[in-house]
């Protein structure tokens, strides 16, 4: 389904919320947004298949190992002698402990003599970047359509329910509890998906 179907549920389940003319499309695209972002945290934590590059190769610039663009959080970096732990400072300062850190969009290598030309890592990625929404009925294209498995009914079901609690913070009613419902409604939508390469 493309966003503007998905929030177009989502303002279903909201008192007049296709009719309210206080309700901003931009208001709309930032709940659906975040309801992204929280389904995919979801999923991240689950450790799931979902939202992974494998076998990405970072290459040395200038000291650094530039981090791409979608970049979220590492799962496994390696070189060809082994794999590359992350490190904390008091490893990296008092230990001398070889390993990895990360500064801004950089990876770097400490106490490395000499830091290989490349290194290859899985890493899960951002959700993919949808434009910004204006009120309207996305064009045909898959720039419009959320990532696998949120661009299914099921999926579109789910960050409905999940954005209309994310906008019950317009009118200041949303509790600890709600959003406890969010992260509920969005994990159990990822527990669906956690035993995909297991026989049934």
């Amino acid at each position: 389904m493309k966003r503007s179907e998905i929030i177009n549920l989502g303002q279903g389940l909201i008192l007049q919320g296709k009719i309210d003319p206080l309700w901003s499309a931009a208001e709309w695209d930032m709940i659906f947004a975040e309801a992204i972002d929280l389904m995919h945290e979801s999923f991240v934590d689950s450790e799931s298949d979902y939202f992974i590059c494998r076998d990405y190769t970072l290459t040395l610039t200038d000291g650094k190992y530039p981090l791409p663009a979608d970049f979220y959080s590492m799962i496994w970096l390696w070189d060809d002698r082994g794999q590359i732990q992350a490190i904390d400072n008091e490893d990296r300062k008092l230990h001398n402990t070889q390993g990895f850190g990360l500064e801004d969009d950089n990876l770097v290598l400490f106490n490395f003599d000499s830091p290989p030309a490349t290194i290859q890592c899985d890493y899960y990625r951002l959700p993919k970047e949808i434009p910004v929404w204006d009120g309207g009925i996305d064009m045909s294209g898959d720039e419009y359509i959320p990532d696998s498995p949120f661009n299914t009914l099921r999926g579109a079901r789910a960050i409905a329910r999940v954005m209309q609690v994310f906008a019950q913070n317009k009118d200041g009613t949303n509790t600890d509890a709600s959003y406890q419902h969010a992260r509920d409604i969005a994990d159990r939508f990822v527990d669906r998906f956690l035993s995909r390469k297991e026989a049934p």
